[in-house]
């Protein structure tokens, strides 16, 4: 027995564990032909209540757990992206194939072909190349999570057929985001802040903060908008349902000011611009005395994050401030024009998914810990990778999807512009992210932003399907009878 034992455990154990993986791969691939709303449901779930990154900024940042890469080891795609691949392509091939249950899917999938034979393009000449590092074209920090974003679009637009559907989406959506902005809050007021505050742990300054992760903000500007149009534009009657929707709207721009962070911050203050001009004329000043009174607050707040002497503008923009006395390899923006004078070379196709700008001294760029695939910016980043081609189609998105919000705003009914408006919102908020932030290699904000892209397609898709953009008199989908999330306007 001893001896056929190192045998068992020798050969056995990976048999066994390889066996045990097929047979998962079978049962999830038919779970995803049998049950892919709930698979999407879920994904949206993990992708409100789970952080991007919880190790940067961490005390204890080497024993963290992060989600969003975890269950593949040194693999490039994690579990959850494996997820959404898996169930999109058994989507399509039982849904849009074998059974010609073809919908149309919007003008944004045009661009995503684009942008998606593009990235190829470049997958296709890295791999014959044998000096170029292929595999490296799949990591997080090249473009491939817009890559995912397009399917979970598709994804969405699929599965999400009916108004039930939606509804479950949403109710969803806004119970998971406000249970992460509830527990945020209690442990801002009496445990401390989020734990993942690179300004406590790394610059050493006495700030509190709500959540690290841009995402929560981003989503917190989505409950703000739904709650305040449910209060203006929908004016629910019910008492006990305005001040459930009054709290919802005032933790949602709490968490988004009390974050300290300046793209966190100005989306909260643009998303609240997008609000009060999408809202009937006569019922925006209460967006706009709410504008007034968190304006000063942001500064206030994010001007402490900081010991630069001087004024509170100086203070907030300690780091783009340049005059004859500073040194322009400082500021933030040096980073973007070291990485045009490398792109210069390249600049209709960029440099690839795995590229790299290039660097002649890092002073000034000490914070890029000697890797520079990425800037903070992400349009920028997109054109350091793929060039004006890939920013054509990337920009194309943002396009499409305000042109198709504007030319169907006026014949929705109200109660589906409540869902319009927050999604208008939340886009707006992801701005100051996708100009000085690093939102491309993020794969929870690429997919949260996909999930905002998704919302006025299928609300419009809904409205014709009822016949309520023909009558304002339909039922609203998004009714509730006292016991849901969601109230009877």
């Amino acid at each position: 027995m001893r001896d056929i034992l190192p045998y068992i455990i020798g050969y056995g154990v990976p048999i066994g564990t390889l066996l045990a993986a097929l047979v998962g791969m079978v049962l999830a691939m038919g779970a995803a032909l049998v049950w892919p709303r709930l698979i999407v449901l879920l994904y949206v779930a993990i992708l409100m209540l789970f952080p991007m990154s919880s190790s940067y900024g961490l005390e204890d940042a080497a024993n963290a757990s992060v989600v969003y890469v975890k269950g593949t080891r040194t693999f490039f795609f994690s579990f959850l992206d494996m997820m959404i691949f898996g169930t999109w392509l058994m989507a399509v091939l039982y849904g849009r194939l074998f059974y010609r249950n073809r919908e149309p899917l919007g003008p944004l999938m045009k661009f995503y072909l684009g942008f998606a034979l593009v990235f190829l393009g470049h997958v296709v000449v890295g791999f014959l190349d044998p000096d170029h590092p292929f595999l490296l074209d799949f990591y997080g920090r090249g473009v491939i999570n817009i890559f995912w974003q397009g399917m979970l679009v598709a994804l969405l637009l699929t599965v999400i057929k009916t108004e039930k559907d939606l509804k479950t989406l949403i109710v969803l959506m806004l119970v998971c985001i406000v249970a992460r902005e509830l527990f945020g809050m209690v442990r801002y007021v009496f445990l401390g802040g989020d734990p993942q505050n690179a300004y406590a742990t790394i610059q050493k300054l006495n700030v509190k903060i709500t959540f690290w992760d841009i995402n929560d903000s981003i989503l917190a500007a989505f409950v703000f908008a739904f709650a305040t149009w449910k209060l203006l534009a929908e004016r629910v009657e019910k008492l006990s349902w305005r001040f459930a929707y009054l709290g919802m709207a005032g933790l949602g721009a709490l968490t988004a000011v009390l974050s300290a962070r300046r793209t966190a911050q100005g989306g909260i203050l643009l998303a609240a611009m997008a609000l009060a001009w999408l809202l009937p004329r006569g019922r925006r000043w209460p967006v706009v005395v709410a504008f007034l009174v968190l304006a000063p607050l942001a500064f206030v707040v994010t001007s402490a994050r900081t010991e630069t002497p001087g004024s509170v503008i100086d203070k907030v923009f300690f780091d783009v401030h340049n005059d004859a006395y500073s040194d322009p390899r400082k500021s933030r923006f040096y980073e973007l024009e070291t990485a045009w004078r490398t792109l210069r070379d390249k600049p209709i196709f960029g440099l690839g998914p795995s590229g790299s700008f290039k660097v002649w001294s890092q002073y000034g760029l000490e914070y890029h810990a000697g890797r520079f695939d990425y800037v903070h910016s992400g349009f920028g980043h997109v054109m350091l990778k793929l060039g004006f081609v890939g920013l054509f189609f990337y920009v194309g998105l943002f396009v499409s999807y305000l042109v198709y919000v504007f030319r169907h705003w006026r014949s929705l009914p109200r109660h589906y512009q409540g869902l319009v408006a927050a999604s208008v919102a939340a886009f707006a908020a992801q701005m100051p992210n996708m100009f000085v932030g690093t939102p491309v290699g993020e794969i929870r904000t690429m997919m949260v932003l996909g999930l905002v892209f998704a919302i006025p397609f299928l609300a419009v898709r809904m409205a014709k399907r009822s016949g309520a953009g023909a009558t304002a008199s339909a039922e609203p989908p998004l009714a509730s009878d006292g016991n849901a999330v969601v109230a009877r306007a």
